[in-house]
């Protein structure tokens, strides 16, 4: 893909300026010029071996996952093996079983504990085949297959809008933090949590969600669906999550009583994650595992994305699919995740330190 046809992710409205270090454009172009032409058109399906089992660890929940991997199996005939759990677990259990995991594909809900598995070098290096199509880190070890922006859902019986400040960084103020709920435990809340970290300092951020806690914030729900069930049943008045939860459950249930509120232009409280997928490098199945991720990217797994998780769609298939897509995508710029993943334990132990219990 050219770079200067898909900018990825930090306009006014959908903003990732805190997200990391703007990628080298020099560093890119090199390595996509690193394989052959012929190396970069072939397709992963051609090589697929139909008697070898894909093992897949997801930090996506079932629900969301496991209809793709289903029309996968049915377009390739290769038989998958999930296992499910947060990505953050998923990743450090990857990291315990060292080479001698049995996972080939690790699908997360963000990039933090995908980065984290880079910087101990337990992530493949994908082909450029695969990484020209969609989003990807410098060093090209994952790819992004959707990607979601962090929001406010609020309940419209009880809160308006015009009253709700204009950064997150106002949320945990005793007006504002006893009314909001977060989950403490989901990845896409600790990656956003260390963007905050990065984007006000170790010692700001540890402040906001210190005086979240203290000042009577609700952090113990268990996923972002939780949250939002619970303000459009005004059993809650407002929460921090990512925004296509709520278009999921009004898509079934339009009359629901709650919207998703953004923040000003250019706050952190609006930033983008990505969902991805990577290869292991102790994986012996590659060749079916380049397979997936192909399939991720390619038109029939983008058309999943849109229309049965709501989520932005990141591949040049995006165009194919939805032409709208064009103006989101010429809007945005590309960005480092890896700097994430190195962060990811800290962030945990700041979360500790604040009161939550993970």
């Amino acid at each position: 893909m050219n770079i200067a046809s898909k900018n990825i992710f930090a306009t006014k409205k959908i903003n990732v300026f805190a997200i990391g270090i703007l990628i080298s454009l020099g560093a890119l172009f090199s390595a996509c010029n690193s394989e052959s032409e012929s190396e970069t058109s072939k397709s992963a399906i051609d090589t697929v071996d139909t008697s070898k089992t894909l093992v897949v660890y997801s930090g996506r929940k079932e629900k969301l996952i496991a209809p793709i991997l289903i029309q996968f199996t049915a377009a390739t005939g290769i038989k998958i093996k999930v296992k499910y759990g947060s990505s953050t677990d998923m990743a450090l259990l990857i990291a315990e079983e060292g080479m001698k995991t049995p996972a080939d594909v690790f699908i997360s809900q963000s990039p933090g504990p995908v980065g984290y598995l880079a910087d101990k070098n337990f992530l493949a290096k994908l082909p450029v085949a695969i990484t020209s199509q969609t989003v990807t880190s410098n060093s090209g070890n994952w790819i992004g297959i959707s990607a979601r922006q962090r929001v406010l859902v609020y309940n419209t019986n009880t809160v308006d809008p015009k009253n709700i400040p204009a950064s997150i960084t106002e949320l945990s103020k005793p007006e504002w933090a006893s009314r909001i709920a977060i989950s403490a435990k989901n990845s896409s809340f600790q990656d956003w949590l260390t963007l905050l970290r990065l984007e006000i300092g170790d010692d700001s951020a540890e402040k906001w969600l210190t005086d979240f806690v203290t000042n009577g914030g609700k952090w113990d729900y268990g996923n972002n669906t939780s949250i939002v069930q619970a303000v459009a049943a005004g059993e809650q008045e407002m929460g921090l999550v990512n925004h296509y939860y709520l278009l999921k459950l009004k898509a079934e249930d339009p009359t629901l009583k709650a919207a998703n509120y953004n923040f000003a232009d250019g706050d952190i409280g609006g930033a983008v994650l990505l969902a991805t997928a990577s290869i292991l490098s102790a994986s012996d199945n590659k060749a079916n595992a380049k397979a997936l991720l192909e399939y991720l990217v390619s038109n029939d797994g983008q058309k999943y994305f849109s229309t049965a998780t709501y989520e932005y769609l990141l591949s040049d298939n995006a165009r194919a699919i939805d032409g709208k897509l064009d103006t989101f995508l010429n809007k945005v710029k590309f960005v480092n995740f890896d700097k994430l993943g190195s962060e990811l334990a800290e962030t945990l132990n700041l979360i500790k330190r604040a009161g939550i219990t993970l």
